[in-house]
Parts: C-alpha cells; sequence; structure tokens
C-alpha cells in the first residue's frame, strides 16, 4: 500500500510540473492567441498544477518517511535522513523548490504576463531537473553522463506530455 501511495505522490507531483512546462510551451511558443489572453485563460490550471507539485512531494515525503519507520527508533533516524544524507539534501531542496513554484504561481495568476508565467515553467523545470540527483542515477561513477541525459529526458517528456 505504501508503495501505491508513494508511486501516486510521484506520478502527481511529476504531472503537476509537467503540465506548467507544456502548457506553457503550448500556449506562448505554439498556439496563435494573445499572450496576454493566454495567460488569464490559464490562470486557475495553473494553480491547480502548482498545488499538485507541493501536495505530491509532501505525499512523496511522508510515503517514504513511512517506509524508513520501521528501521529506525524514532524521529532522530528521520532527521538524520534528511539533514545527513545525499537524498535528504534533494528532497529539502525540491521542497523548496515546489514551495517557492506555489509562491511564485499565486504572483503569476496576480500579473497575468507571460514572463509570470515562464517563471512558473522554468521553476517546475527546477523541480524535475532535481529528482534524478536524488535517485540512484546520482551514485553512478561518472554522474554527469547519466544525469545530464536523465535530466533532459524528463524536461523532454515533461514539455511533450504537459502540451498534450
Amino acid at each position: 500500500m505504501i508503495e501505491f501511495l508513494s508511486a501516486a505522490s510521484r506520478l502527481v507531483a511529476t504531472a503537476g510540473a509537467a503540465w506548467i512546462i507544456g502548457s506553457t510551451c503550448f500556449s506562448l511558443c505554439c498556439a496563435r492567441m494573445d499572450p496576454q489572453r493566454a495567460a488569464l485563460r490559464a490562470a486557475l490550471p495553473l494553480l491547480i498544477a502548482a498545488g499538485l507539485v507541493v501536495l505530491g512531494h509532501a505525499g512523496l515525503m511522508w510515503t517514504q518517511a513511512l517506509t524508513l519507520a520501521p528501521f529506525g527508533s524514532g524521529s532522530t533516524d528521520w532527521e538524520s535522513l534528511i539533514n545527513g544524507t545525499h537524498v535528504g539534501r534533494v528532497w529539502r531542496i525540491r521542497a523548496s523548490v515546489a514551495v517557492l513554484l506555489l509562491v511564485l504561481t499565486l504572483v503569476a495568476t496576480a500579473r497575468r504576463g507571460p514572463r509570470s508565467r515562464w517563471a512558473c515553467a522554468t521553476m517546475a523545470a527546477t523541480y524535475l531537473a532535481l529528482g534524478p540527483w536524488g535517485g540512484h542515477a546520482a551514485g553512478a561513477a561518472s554522474a554527469w553522463q547519466v544525469m545530464l541525459p536523465n535530466v533532459i529526458h524528463v524536461l523532454a517528456i515533461s514539455v511533450w506530455v504537459g502540451a498534450l
């Protein structure tokens, strides 16, 4: 059950970020409409997508905590994981980026301009690009040979799927 919740949380966070990236690229690059009108039409979906990123990341961290709970004796093990490991530092950075994305999205919906929308897409891309740094690919012998194609692949898929 925990594995299902973890996968669902990861899917929600990734889909939300991909939605922001892909819809921004589509509406501001491909669609032939006024950028001001496109930003106005996308205000609510942008907020929903940013909320999904934050909710999904929080759910992912919660399920990981539940998974690791049987191996430790309490909160000190969770704190040592978050503060003392590479994976924990990446989780913290990703959580900060997710919250910044939500704040930036609130500002973007108030301003409703194409620059604000691109800023949200950039923050969502940063969130997704940090994902492989906390995974098993980060432990490769030549991390740059593995990480760069992985990050490019994740971002390219986000543009494609999010634009659908």
